[in-house]
């Protein structure tokens, strides 16, 4: 008879134990989320800007280039992860309002199996079909923008990571994508040059640069460079890349994980 009485202890504690259990995954539930489905309390995972340079028009196999990042995030950013989109032409003359702001949601396949008879399985992934999409028509819509006659790209990096980055966040991870040609070409600095400058030290010395740092520690930066033919053509094929790597070191983040956008 006591060996009975223990085993159903036994029994009821672990039915207990899973009660518990049961019971906090239900209160705790997911966070309440605003208009943009962002968390109300915006204590973010991680915080992503997406610059895009609309200066010159995309051709057919770069106007994919959108669908390559609307995946990028799903592979590396948690849910709940916000997203800010901009324009070098917007944020280089210093327009601090993005294009889109959202989140990653949750996705259904991430919920522990224990949790997930507590969800509605359509509505989740509805819901995560509907940010996928408008993610994507957010980032063509921006590319598909006329093109503009300068592409102020530093000028667009600071002004977009100052509103994409608060300073209250400084310990929140941080990821700026950059999907444009990488060819500079504002009042400050230009790498058509005759020849083309594309030397960091010149840039650095100049006085209007004073006024374009930003600290971009703890910011992860990926760039999507937009190939492109003729003089932007060959200036890219020269010392681009450096030029940017340099500047990007100098503002405090490692080196920037390039990936080619051919066309």
């Amino acid at each position: 008879m006591a060996r009975q009485n223990r085993i159903a202890y036994i029994l009821f504690g672990l039915l207990v134990v899973v009660a518990a259990i049961f019971a906090s995954q239900i209160l705790n539930g997911e966070p309440a989320l605003d208009g943009e489905g962002c968390p109300v309390h915006r204590n973010y995972p991680t915080q992503a800007a997406v610059l895009l340079d609309p200066s010159d028009p995309l051709n057919t196999p770069q106007s994919f280039v959108a669908r390559r990042i609307v995946g990028a995030v799903d592979r590396n950013a948690p849910a709940m992860t916000e997203v800010k989109t901009f324009s070098v032409a917007q944020a280089g003359r210093q327009d601090t309002i993005p294009h889109h702001r959202m989140c990653k949601p949750v996705h259904f396949d991430s919920i522990p199996p224990i949790r997930r008879w507590t969800v509605n399985r359509r509505m989740m992934e509805e819901a995560y079909d509907k940010y996928q999409e408008t993610f994507r028509q957010s980032l063509s819509g921006v590319l598909q923008q006329p093109g503009d006659t300068v592409s102020p790209i530093l000028e667009a990096i600071q002004t977009s990571v100052l509103s994409a980055f608060p300073p209250r966040d400084a310990e929140t991870p941080r990821w700026l994508v950059v999907v444009s040609d990488m060819a500079q070409n504002s009042d400050c600095w230009t790498v058509y040059g005759n020849p083309a400058n594309t030397s960091f030290l010149d840039l650095s010395r100049r006085p209007c640069f004073r006024s374009l740092r930003v600290n971009l520690s703890n910011v992860r930066v990926t760039i999507y460079q937009l190939a492109r033919r003729g003089r932007t053509g060959r200036i890219q094929r020269r010392n681009l890349r450096q030029f940017w790597d340099d500047y990007f070191l100098d503002m405090g983040a490692d080196t920037p994980n390039w990936v080619d956008v051919e066309g």
